[in-house]
């Protein structure tokens, strides 16, 4: 007594050819190149199943085929979409600049101070080896550091005064100018009794140096 089998073939063959009638209706072929072949031709549910292999090779590479068309259409799309986003970009970025430029305030670089003849001059006193000269020269760095700060309009009736009320945001070199003013006062205060070094000299030269450069007027 023959036992019969299911035939497999038949059953993919009829999900193939459903497929077939999705991708390729209306044509005379299954969608995938191959004309349809009808139940009979495959022996019926039961039957041999001896061109199974085959034809499932065949539907896999037309399976692969179709998604790797998919595929390239959609990185096709892909490319177009992110090609088009970044020209529109710009274009926004664009029109967006050259709207409100007006609006914003850009950073100037910090110029360089041009030559202060005035301050070549007091170095010139500085430079010297005559202790008459150190004097004349602290006095004039420190009518100098007196038009600065009144230029930064800190209250007070002279330099003592406006360097206590100095902004030290505005001024952060405060402390180096009252270093270089305390040297000023004892010229000032003790005259010729005052022995002025070449050590003191060139401290206050120095402290008067680094205001100055810090607030732009020299190099």
């Amino acid at each position: 007594m023959e036992i019969p089998f299911i035939n497999i073939e038949y059953i993919f063959f009829k999900f193939y050819d459903f497929l077939g009638s999705i991708f390729g209706a209306g044509s005379g072929n299954n969608g995938f190149g191959y004309a349809s072949v009808t139940p009979s031709g495959m022996g019926g549910i039961f039957g041999s199943g001896k061109n199974f292999f085959h034809w499932m090779s065949d539907f896999a590479g037309n399976i692969f085929s179709f998604i790797v068309i998919i595929a390239i259409i959609a990185l096709i799309l892909f490319v177009v979409f992110v090609v088009y986003t970044k020209i529109r970009i710009k274009e926004l970025e664009s029109e967006t600049g050259t709207k409100y430029k007006e609006h914003f305030v850009k950073s100037e670089p910090k110029s360089t101070a041009k030559k202060n003849l005035r301050w070549e001059k007091i170095m010139q006193l500085f430079n010297s080896h005559n202790q008459n000269d150190w004097r004349v020269a602290i006095i004039d760095a420190d009518t100098m550091l007196d038009e600065l700060l009144i230029s930064y309009n800190f209250p007070g009736e002279n330099l003592g005064e406006r360097l206590k009320n100095a902004n030290q945001r505005l001024m952060p070199t405060t402390q180096n100018a009252w270093e270089a003013h305390k040297i000023r006062n004892r010229i000032a205060h003790e005259g010729i009794n005052y022995i002025l070094s070449e050590h003191d000299a060139q401290l206050a030269r120095r402290n008067f140096e680094i205001v100055f450069r810090d607030a732009g007027i020299i190099q």
